[in-house]
C-alpha cells in the first residue's frame, strides 16, 4: 500500500547560500532552506508522518514591512504530530488559556493592520442619554450603520474598536481611517450617524441637533495602532469568544517576507536579525523572556 496518493507535489526544497557578513568579530555562513507545500487538504499531519517531519526544518521566520518605515519580524516553532492538526497555542486546552492566546492575536493583527494601511486619523462615535451598555447590542449597531452607509463614507479600508466608557456612560467605537476626512466628510457622517440612531429611538440628548462625533489625528500609523491595541485588550481581558473589533474586507496585513524555515533556533534568530533593515529596539524571545510559557517557542524584533 502506498503511503501517500501519487501526483501530491509535496515539498520543493531549495538551498540558498546566504552571502557572510560581519557579525561581532566573526564572520558567519549560512545555509537557509525555504520550502513551499503544495498540499490539497490543511491537515498537514494527516499527510506528513513524525517521522518524515523530524528531518524537515522547523523554525519559520517572517518579517512585516510597513510603509512608515518600521518593521516586526517573528520566529516561531513549528510543530506537527502525524495524524493531527498543527499542535501549538491553538491545541492548548482551557479557556484561560484559549482567551490569553486570542487576545494576543487580536492585539497583533489590530497593530499590523493599522500600520500596514497607514490609519492615523480615528473617528469616535458616541451613543446619546444613557448609552448602550450591553456590548452585542452595541457592536451590532455600528455593524450595521458600517455596512448601510460605508458607500457614502467611502469607507474602502476601516479598523473599528470599542470602549467602554469609563464614568459608566456605555459604550462607544473608535474608526481609524488612512485619509484625513474634510468638514464636509464629518459633516455628512455626523448626519447619518444621528438619523440612523434616531430611527432606533435614540434621539440626541441635551437638545442637540446631531449626536457628537469626534476627530483625532495622531503623530503616526504607529501610535494609532498602539491606542487601538490597548483598547482591544480591554474589550477582550472579560468577554472571550467576542468580536473584539471590525476591519474592511480585505485589510489583511501580508509579511513581506514568508516561507524561511530553519533547522535550528539560533539560526533562524540571527538571521532574523540580519534580516532587519536597521538595528532591532526590541527583542523578545519566549525561552528567555518569558518565566511561564506554555506555548510554542516564538522570538519577536521590532525595528
Amino acid at each position: 500500500q502506498r503511503p501517500l496518493a501519487i501526483g501530491y507535489s509535496l515539498l520543493a526544497l531549495t538551498l540558498v547560500s546566504i552571502p557572510s557578513r560581519r557579525v561581532g568579530d566573526s564572520s558567519l555562513n549560512l545555509t537557509r532552506l525555504s520550502f513551499t507545500v503544495s498540499i490539497p487538504s490543511r491537515r498537514v499531519g494527516d499527510l506528513v508522518g513524525a517521522h518524515t517531519f523530524r528531518h524537515l526544518p522547523k523554525w519559520r521566520m517572517r518579517i512585516w514591512r510597513y510603509p512608515d518605515g518600521g518593521e516586526e519580524g517573528q520566529v516561531v516553532h513549528q510543530v506537527v504530530r502525524a495524524g493531527a492538526r498543527r499542535v501549538g497555542a491553538r491545541g492548548r486546552s482551557g479557556a484561560g488559556r484559549k482567551s490569553e492566546f486570542s487576545l494576543r492575536r487580536a492585539r497583533k493583527a489590530v497593530k499590523r493592520k493599522v500600520r500596514a494601511f497607514m490609519m492615523r486619523w480615528m473617528v469616535t462615535f458616541t451613543f446619546p442619554g444613557e448609552g448602550v451598555h450591553e456590548y452585542d447590542k452595541a457592536f451590532g449597531l455600528m455593524a450595521r450603520f458600517i455596512h448601510r452607509y460605508r458607500g457614502v463614507l467611502g469607507l474602502n479600508c476601516y479598523l473599528v474598536v470599542a470602549e467602554e466608557h469609563p464614568k459608566g456612560h456605555g459604550w462607544h467605537f473608535h474608526m481609524l481611517i488612512p485619509f484625513r476626512p474634510d468638514v464636509g466628510w464629518i459633516n455628512r457622517c455626523r448626519v447619518l450617524w444621528t438619523e440612523f440612531l434616531r430611527r432606533r429611538g435614540m434621539p440626541p440628548s441635551g437638545g442637540a441637533r446631531y449626536t457628537r462625533i469626534d476627530v483625532k489625528e495622531f503623530d503616526g500609523p504607529a501610535s494609532a495602532a498602539r491606542y487601538a491595541a490597548k483598547y482591544v485588550t480591554k474589550t477582550l481581558v472579560d468577554r472571550p469568544g467576542r468580536w473584539s473589533y471590525r476591519c474592511s474586507k480585505g485589510c489583511v496585513a501580508r509579511p513581506a517576507v514568508v516561507a524561511f524555515f530553519f533547522a535550528d533556533r539560533e539560526s533562524a534568530v540571527l538571521e532574523l536579525l540580519r534580516a532587519l533593515s536597521r538595528p532591532a529596539r526590541f527583542v523578545w524571545r519566549s525561552w528567555v523572556d518569558a518565566e511561564h510559557w506554555d506555548g510554542p517557542d516564538v522570538a519577536v524584533a521590532v525595528a
